[in-house]
């Protein structure tokens, strides 16, 4: 076992690991600080006398996802990866790297599981805008208490669909909807010019998701390799959502809108729309205010029993950078700002 372990020290500042090589040694940190970066950005630092670093590398066989440097004066534990060596392994350690594993599945999975949930509800939201549309559109020129009778039917419609067939996620479910109530093409179009939205990116998800919760029934070396596999797999496609174009802006509003209550999210439309105006007589602020309020009123009808997306309201007033530049100081001073990871606890 002991030609299997080297014990390494390193000084501050020197380069433990390099991003894109290839290697077959997990680090189990014994001692001091290191820093993980990747390209010119530093993802974290790592202190804990114990952790695992370079597992999934190690166990697939891919190139290093990030640089390893020395923070403080460093003792590390190299374990080399071959299947007889871990098959004879102390058990305690072989348990350290399968929780290790599981965990960082379970943070690139809520990560992209929630990828997955904004563009779903985008999905449903451009469904209900296709199907609004045709409505009005039947209906000709619209008062507005008009208006907002069909735009209460089109959601009873959708929501009655989305009870009838147990999901308002499922993109085949929304295409069969689409198809049922004759706005298919519409509804496709307008889901082309989101491309963050693919179904692809979701099914992979569920795919991904299955498979790693089959290989949880198994132990031993095999099924670990196959769950950071798995978990290289799910951090892959955690990359393909945040480097799709679109995405990133709407998962940043998303966020923004689920932690700060509706009320200041209403205050802060009204806010940026009364700066935005040059007049600020009580007639022009009473007309804004009430123009703020229609629309989040439309917004509310909309979203059923979900979210009110008061973001909509601010893209319909063209003001949306401004209405999340205020979110963003909102958070701020209330001195509660997260990390994504935070935002997203794993889940039990």
């Amino acid at each position: 076992m002991s030609d299997q372990k080297t014990a390494q020290v390193f000084r501050a500042g020197e380069r433990i690991v390099t991003e894109g090589e290839t290697g077959n040694n997990i680090l189990i940190l014994m001692k001091g600080e290191v820093s993980v970066w990747r390209g010119k950005t530093e993802l974290g630092r790592v202190r804990g006398q114990g952790d695992i670093l370079g597992e999934l590398a190690s166990l697939t066989g891919k190139p290093r996802s990030a640089s390893i440097i020395a923070v403080t004066d460093v003792e590390m534990l190299s374990v080399k990866v071959e299947f007889h060596t871990f098959s004879k392994m102390h058990p305690e350690i072989l348990e350290k790297i399968d929780s290790t594993i599981k965990f960082r599945f379970e943070i690139a999975g809520n990560k992209t599981n929630f990828y997955c949930k904004i563009a779903a509800q985008a999905r449903s939201l451009i469904l209900y805008e296709a199907l609004l549309n045709k409505e009005i559109q039947k209906s000709g020129k619209l008062q507005k208490d008009k208006e907002n009778q069909i735009i209460k039917k089109v959601r009873k419609i959708l929501d009655e669909e989305f009870e009838l067939h147990q999901t308002d996620e499922d993109p085949r479910i929304l295409k069969k909807i689409a198809d049922t109530h004759g706005i298919l093409t519409d509804y496709s179009i307008e889901l082309q010019k989101q491309v963050w939205t693919d179904e692809s990116l979701y099914n992979r998800f569920n795919e991904i998701n299955d498979s790693f919760k089959i290989s949880n029934i198994n132990k031993g070396l095999t099924a670990i390799r196959e769950r950071a596999k798995l978990t290289m797999e799910m951090i892959d496609l955690l990359n393909e959502f945040e480097n799709t174009p679109g995405a990133q802006k709407h998962m940043d509003i998303a966020k923004l809108e689920e932690i700060i209550p509706f009320e200041a999210r209403a205050k802060a439309l009204y806010e940026v729309v009364k700066n935005k105006s040059e007049d600020k007589d009580v007639e022009t602020l009473s007309y804004l205010n009430k123009k703020v309020q229609e629309t989040i009123e439309k917004q509310k009808l909309a979203s059923g029993s979900g979210n009110v997306l008061v973001s909509r309201s601010a893209k319909e007033l063209k003001v949306l950078t401004l209405y999340e530049e205020e979110l963003r100081r909102i958070m701020d001073v209330s001195e509660t700002r997260s990390t994504f990871v935070d935002l997203m606890p794993v889940s039990r």
